[in-house]
């Protein structure tokens, strides 16, 4: 538990300090590096040991679409995701013969340039937006308040598990736990950057985060029960993976971008 205080609170501050800094550029590589490091963990659970002979090929052209945004704009990330999922249908006729189920491994392929490069890359597209360092503080206060309001209520309240099939550990406490205090989180935060919007709906869109955040959070846990994986990696001591980290964020980054980009606040 000490161990994952400490590595909590310094991913935190290093956190906090990169999105309150706004700073595109270095903001860009850092997510660059961290998406990588996503798709080769993603890769690492899902592919059998002589698809791994690939690895050094697939995990770069997974991350394609956050390359392509280096420039901030979604026809970049589109772009990007149009040219890995192609790399990856050129990479499968190469390779069809090393591989025992091709249309499995191209569906494992295009997954993860989806999951790891198309939807993480909204993080970034974030960022790219007016005040986006002050968004993200925002967006990452409802995760981060969710996921613990989520930890403590379940863990203290929690009876009625919530998918036990899928995550046995969560609860509906908690998830209801997580959806008020994601809201909480939203809305202090909000209030400090944001002052002139209409808190109302920023507690609307808060619950909405926080749910998805739950749904991000389900997703990698089916990934990692039909591989029999307990983390997605050992980078962060006492959390695990990259990937175990950022699963919450890969369904609220791009609904919060849209939500802002559409002008819904």
């Amino acid at each position: 538990m000490r161990t994952r205080i400490i590595t909590g609170l310094i991913a935190i501050v290093l956190w906090f300090f990169l999105l309150y800094a706004g700073l595109y550029k270095p903001f860009w590589g850092v997510m660059v590096v961290i998406g990588t490091i996503c798709s080769y963990e993603f890769f690492s659970m899902v592919l059998n040991e002589r698809e791994k002979e690939l690895l050094p090929l697939l995990v770069p052209l997974a991350a394609i679409p956050l390359y392509a945004i280096y420039n901030p704009g979604l026809p970049y990330l589109a772009a990007g995701l149009f040219f890995a999922v192609l790399a990856g249908f050129l990479t499968t006729l190469l390779s069809h013969k090393r591989l025992h189920d091709p249309f499995s491994f191209l569906g494992r392929y295009i997954f993860a340039v989806f999951y790891c490069g198309f939807l993480f890359g909204h993080i970034i597209l974030l960022m790219g937006l007016e005040r986006g360092g002050h968004w993200l503080i925002v967006l990452s206060a409802i995760t981060a308040a969710s996921d613990s309001g989520a930890y403590f209520a379940g863990k203290f309240l929690g009876k009625k598990k919530l998918c036990p099939h899928i995550s046995p550990g969560k609860t509906v406490v908690g998830f209801i736990g997580g959806i008020c205090s994601g809201i909480l989180g939203g809305v202090i935060f909000a209030a400090i950057f944001f002052p002139e919007l209409a808190m109302a709906k920023i507690a609307l869109y808060g619950a909405l985060l926080s749910a998805l955040g739950v749904a991000g959070d389900l997703t990698e846990s089916i990934i990692k029960r039909a591989t029999n994986t307990k983390d997605s990696g050992k980078l962060l001591p006492g959390h695990g993976g990259f990937l175990d980290r950022s699963d919450s964020m890969l369904f609220c980054a791009p609904t919060f971008y849209y939500i802002l980009t559409f002008n819904l606040l």
